[in-house]
């Protein structure tokens, strides 16, 4: 255990000095091999025969599905539907970065193709509006982590895929949370722009809205049905969430090319090339996190772990506390790809033995992991919100902590002690729980 803890404590510092977190585990999981004095005939032909898996073809797909979407610049017709529908109202435009994240959310599953979108789209928007700079960002910011929770969900891919569990049933486990979300950023916005001198819209007469929304929402109606084409084909029993995920590309190339007529060579040749890198950085994080995580079990990691938890007490309610603890340092260092990894090839084991639902548990890994996007020192949404706008980090991250305080950490801790926040919906679906726990 000594050697684990060297090597452990080299990760961690490797990911402190910025190493990318495929190297760090790349490193470790050599020392490991060297220091133990392993096989790599035993470590390394299990971790590529996983690659084989079919299921983990869904990645490139729905990474690509959302720089489609990104690229073709189609998501603003779905935030001008949304916008006539709450964003007369004071404070409504910051409603629209918000529910349309979620929206986004349910097309594409894809945080960072979220913030670059609506950075871009919405950002202007808010600012000629009367909104701070500040708090423009950090909701934005914020909001993206919702397509996270919003399935199709690109973290809830590879946490079912390393956990052995039902891709479509971890999708559902997060919607709780995630509604939960848009509705304390919604109330956390209209709370706040009493601050702002925001301009007053003129009144709108109920004929004109309506006709609006008819308009607006011809525009958008073949945005709206791609998440009924792909979460309906995986809950209908139709696809594998790895078959919704090619319908839902070829249909996005469908729509964005020969309806829409949006999407440009170079905006293609950008998405494919994107896909690329990004599903490569991805499965290089899979590959090392394989290796250290059969390593870590060969070596009693688990029971290990539910030892020191039971040590410190018996109570699960205490035990959940310190997973959720853990869970928001792991946000904290990593990006929530490799924390997602990480949490179903060596947590999610030690919580089941604990008598945790997994499902559950799938909600209360991403209701933390979301909170890890926008928490230093990583914070990835808000060094990427900050490089997309120019406004510096110190200008919105006061904005930003009230969301982290009034919408992050409560959702986490009703995530985590009401259960069927994130098991009703699995539970419905598919009869998934192993007891309320």
């Amino acid at each position: 255990m000594t050697i684990l803890a060297v090597v452990v404590a080299g990760i961690i510092v490797l990911m402190l000095i910025r190493v990318p977190v495929a190297f760090a585990f790349g490193a470790g999981g050599l020392a490991m091999i060297f220091l133990y004095g392993l096989d790599t005939g035993w470590v390394m032909p299990s971790t590529f025969e996983l690659f084989t898996s079919f299921p983990l073809l869904a990645i490139p797909l729905f990474v690509s599905l959302g720089l489609l979407m990104e690229y073709s610049g189609a998501v603003a017709r779905l935030i001008d539907f949304v916008n006539v529908l709450v964003g007369r109202l004071k404070g409504g435009l910051g409603a629209v970065v918000v529910v349309s994240n979620g929206m986004f959310g349910a097309i594409s599953g894809s945080a960072g193709a979220a913030l670059v979108t609506f950075s871009t789209i919405m950002f202007p928007r808010l600012k000629e509006e009367g909104y701070d700079e500040g708090f423009s960002v950090s909701l934005i910011a914020s909001s993206a982590m919702l397509s996270l929770f919003i399935p199709p969900s690109m973290d809830m891919i590879m946490f079912g895929f390393v956990a052995r569990i039902s891709i479509a049933a971890c999708f559902l486990a997060t919607i709780g949370p995630g509604l939960l979300l848009i509705i304390l950023f919604c109330v956390i916005n209209f709370v706040m722009i009493r601050r702002f001198p925001l301009k007053t819209r003129p009144n709108q007469s109920f004929s004109q809205t309506t006709r609006e929304l008819g308009h607006y929402g011809k525009r958008a109606f073949f945005i709206f049905l791609l998440p009924v084409i792909i979460l309906g084909g995986i809950y209908g029993g139709i696809f594998t969430p790895t078959e919704a995920a090619v319908v839902g590309v070829a249909t996005t190339l469908v729509i964005t090319t020969l309806i829409y007529r949006s999407l440009t060579l170079s905006g293609l040749s950008k998405a494919v090339v994107r896909t690329a890198t990004l599903t490569g950085m991805i499965m290089a994080v899979l590959f090392f996190m394989f290796v250290v995580g059969r390593i870590l079990l060969w070596e009693n990691i688990v029971q290990a772990m539910i030892a020191f938890f039971s040590a410190v007490s018996e109570n699960l309610m205490i035990q959940l506390l310190m997973v959720n603890v853990l869970l928001i340092i792991i946000g904290m260092l990593i990006d929530d790809n490799s924390a997602c990894i990480l949490s179903g090839i060596l947590l999610l084991p030690v919580m089941v033995k604990l008598g945790v639902n997994p499902y559950h548990f799938a909600g209360i890994v991403m209701s933390n992991l979301g909170l890890g996007l926008v928490t230093p020192p990583v914070a990835p949404m808000l060094y990427a919100a900050s490089g997309v706008t120019g406004v510096p980090l110190k200008r919105f991250f006061k904005y930003s902590i009230y969301f982290m305080i009034f919408a992050n950490i409560p959702v986490i801790f009703l995530a985590t002690y009401i259960p069927e926040v994130c098991t009703f919906l699995p539970n419905l679906a598919f009869g998934t729980g192993l007891g309320r726990w």
